[in-house]
């Protein structure tokens, strides 16, 4: 499962060891969950003197099933890929360990699974789209969140509804994040299209400013907002 941002994978970390059914032992984490006996686990620092054999030790992005939660706050985990196991310390995981059924669409850049569950929130851009629906070699779902929450102080033709499924997905798409040079950024802003589109933006900002204003306030006799 991925998601766009940190909250939103720690909520579906949550529900996912929920379904599980934890019971037993737990060790606390760095994202303020908790490890339990079979629970999957990410660790988020490279530390070499936490060896997993001869040649290898534990890295950033590292996932592993969970075999036995010590009392002290240690953890005997087992990676998913390579089936090596080591012995994570206390201060490890509460520090640098995270439940790793979910992570971030930054994080899952170069790995591929079966199936892909994404949540896609409307904010994202069109790169980042891209890499979350092309984690699943079998399968890649895409759920989309579909809010009517406003994201613009002033009215507009939308505000009255909840968007639909393909408008979230054209307005990601439509979102360039492409990283661009701060000398190609000063030649675009000095456009004439650049500067007559900034301009028109803002006068249709005040535009409805204005009209929102004058609809709301009391007229001359103290009657209430004009109809």
């Amino acid at each position: 499962m991925l998601a766009p941002t940190r909250e939103l994978v720690r909520e579906l970390n949550l529900q996912a060891q929920a379904a599980r059914g934890p019971a037993g032992a737990s060790a606390p984490l760095s994202d303020g969950c908790a490890a339990h006996l079979g629970d999957v686990v990410i660790t988020r620092r490279n530390d070499r003197r936490l060896g997993v054999s001869a040649t290898d030790w534990v890295k950033n992005g590292d996932r592993s099933k969970v075999e036995a939660v010590r009392a002290n706050g240690s953890l005997s985990v087992r990676h998913l890929a390579s089936r090596l196991h080591v012995d994570l310390p206390a201060g490890y995981v509460a520090a640098h360990v995270e439940l790793g059924y979910a992570s971030t669409v930054h994080t899952a850049q170069g790995i591929t699974t079966d199936v892909l569950h994404g949540i896609v929130t409307g904010a994202e851009d069109r790169q980042l789209l891209y890499t979350m629906l092309t984690r699943g070699r079998v399968e890649n779902h895409a759920h989309l969140v579909l809010s009517r929450e406003e994201t613009h102080a002033l009215p507009g033709p939308a505000d009255d509804r909840a968007l639909t499924a393909t408008e979230v997905l054209e307005g990601i798409l439509a979102r360039d994040g492409a990283a661009v040079s701060a000398t190609s950024t000063r030649t675009a802003a000095a456009t004439p299209e650049t500067q007559l589109h900034d301009a028109v933006t803002r006068y249709g900002d005040a535009v409805a400013l204005a009209a929102s204003k004058l609809l709301a306030a009391p007229d001359r006799a103290g009657a209430g907002p004009l109809p």
